[in-house]
């Protein structure tokens, strides 16, 4: 699903977030990753079971992630490649950036793992440093 981040870069970002209250949901048979059968393509929405699936993470889209993150930059190259980027100030070199060659959902939700590992974003419930 284009407007979806992948369900590894979900994965990851659930990992360092936290963040699970989104509309859709990957469902994954981790147990049985190298049978593709097994893993759904596609994020789903889902209510009640799904079966046989072991897993599920939150599946980033754009609006969600927009919502979540502070102002960033988003482009689009001609290369068809995404590029997400945030700078805190001009003046201090704090900048980060992330690139996806699928989608835009991918890079931002890239981005915002860097923010979470750059202690810009902080998982809800830590202690602050």
């Amino acid at each position: 699903m284009r407007g979806i981040a992948s369900v590894a870069d979900c994965r990851e970002l659930y990992r360092v977030s936290g963040w699970g209250d989104t509309p859709w949901t990957w469902y994954c048979d981790e147990a049985h990753d190298d049978e593709p059968g097994l893993n759904l393509s596609e994020p789903l929405r889902v209510v009640g079971g799904v079966g046989y699936f072991d897993t599920r993470y939150p599946a980033y889209d754009l609006g969600y992630l927009a919502g979540m993150l502070p102002t960033f930059k988003l482009m689009k190259h001609p290369n068809d490649t995404y590029e997400a980027s945030w700078r805190r100030h001009m003046s201090d070199g704090v900048y980060l950036v992330a690139e996806s060659r699928t989608n835009a959902a991918n890079a931002l939700c890239r981005l915002a793992v860097k923010m979470f590992d750059a202690g810009i974003l902080i998982r809800e419930g830590s202690q602050t440093p």
